[in-house]
């Protein structure tokens, strides 16, 4: 760990306690107002765009190593397919043994880039990346733009056949005559995400987007920069990334609680951060972790087998696969953060699967110190820490 990471914990200052106290002044001196509708309007729309549509550009146009069975769909074959599709079959096109998507943000690029690092360099289930690129050839949304057609992004990647998105499944779990299949589906999916922590760190002290590259703006535990006239996302040391983190549930803290004061015990917490997040941690505790930061049913697909017998329709026989997808979030992230999540998601949802993957499954995780853990679990009960 370099030296910034051993130095002692560093206590907020009489001034820093008063700030926790008083949201109208943490608001005033950041936004310099109180207003929420220019906070929102004006303000807040420029960081979060601030750097949304950065991507590591020297990797594209990419495509895959050949020789491909079926060649791939021509920007007019993706046109004809988009123009004869309806409904959510639009957001992932299916042409043959591809599945592609098309936007005019360049979200999709950086997921074309998290998708490259993990083929590289991790063991965890994604579908393969065929090809990604961009091009002002058709303007497949119809926009009409004057000069030509606007910059369409392209992710062509494997079409994953006899798989559902979980959500489709998610209610049927809640049967009782579904538990097993419950249980490996929620087993399954702590052991996805423990490949994925197990991907080496490409820097033990770097905290950002793969391939050395700050966060998103988009990433909500960093959204809020120390000046917001001159932003930065990172990338971050352990220790600056848990600075910034309580700055930015600072900035978060003092939005949600404007005219009511906010909580003593969500102060405290905050106040008191970087004891079990800093001081009550080894160098190890220390060391980036990757992680997917949009857990949820939609960005899940499981194969699965169905009873056959009559009125058991929705009974789930057997579990025969699962794979996470939608990589834009992709990050390295505190061994806590993700496992702390899952247990945010887990509380608040109202599905068996979900209470019992965040609550029962976090061990499988791996890489993680149970005090900071169990401190941002409760951190996230009372709103103080961002998530």
């Amino acid at each position: 760990m370099t030296e910034e990471l051993e130095k002692p914990m560093r206590r907020c200052t009489m001034e820093e306690d008063k700030d926790i106290d008083d949201p109208e002044k943490t608001l005033v001196d950041y936004f310099g107002t109180t207003d929420p509708g220019i906070i929102r309007v004006h303000i807040m729309d420029d960081l979060l765009d601030y750097n949304n549509n950065d991507y590591n550009e020297a990797l594209f146009p990419y495509k895959a190593e050949g020789p491909l069975e079926t060649p791939l769909p021509t920007v007019q074959e993706i046109h004809a397919a988009w123009q004869s599709a309806v409904g959510h079959y639009r957001k992932a096109l299916r042409i043959g043994p591809y599945c592609i998507k098309v936007r005019t943000g360049a979200a999709i690029m950086r997921e074309a880039e998290n998708m490259i690092y993990l083929q590289k360099h991790s063991t965890v289930r994604t579908a393969k990346l065929y090809a990604a690129f961009s091009s002002r050839e058709v303007d497949l949304f119809d926009i009409g733009e004057e000069g030509g057609p606007p910059l369409y992004h392209y992710l062509i990647q494997e079409r994953i056949e006899g798989f559902v998105p979980l959500y489709d499944l998610i209610r049927d779990l809640d049967l009782h005559e579904n538990r097993d299949a419950l249980k490996k589906i929620s087993n399954m999916m702590a052991e996805q995400l423990g490949r994925l922590r197990d991907t080496p760190p490409e820097d033990p002290n770097h905290f950002g987007r793969v391939n050395g590259q700050a966060y998103n703006s988009w990433t909500r535990a960093v959204r809020f920069p120390e000046n917001r006239h001159a932003p930065s996302f990172g990338p971050f040391t352990y220790e600056g990334l848990l600075e910034r983190m309580i700055h930015s549930s600072n900035i978060e803290s003092a939005q949600n609680n404007y005219g009511s004061g906010g909580s003593f015990t969500q102060k405290e917490l905050l106040r008191h951060a970087r004891g079990p997040l800093l001081d009550h941690t080894t160098p190890n505790d220390g060391l980036p972790v990757l992680s997917h930061l949009d857990i949820k049913d939609d960005n899940i697909l499981v194969k699965v087998t169905r009873s056959k017998k009559k009125g058991e329709v929705r009974n789930t026989v057997d579990v025969e696969d699962l794979v996470f997808i939608d990589w834009e979030t992709l990050a390295w992230m505190p061994a806590w953060y993700e496992p702390g999540q899952s247990y945010w998601l887990s509380r608040e949802s109202p599905f068996k699967l979900w209470q019992r993957f965040g609550f029962g499954n976090f061990r499988v995780f791996g890489h993680m110190n149970i005090v900071s853990y169990s401190y941002y679990r409760t951190c996230l009960d009372f709103w103080a820490l961002a998530r």
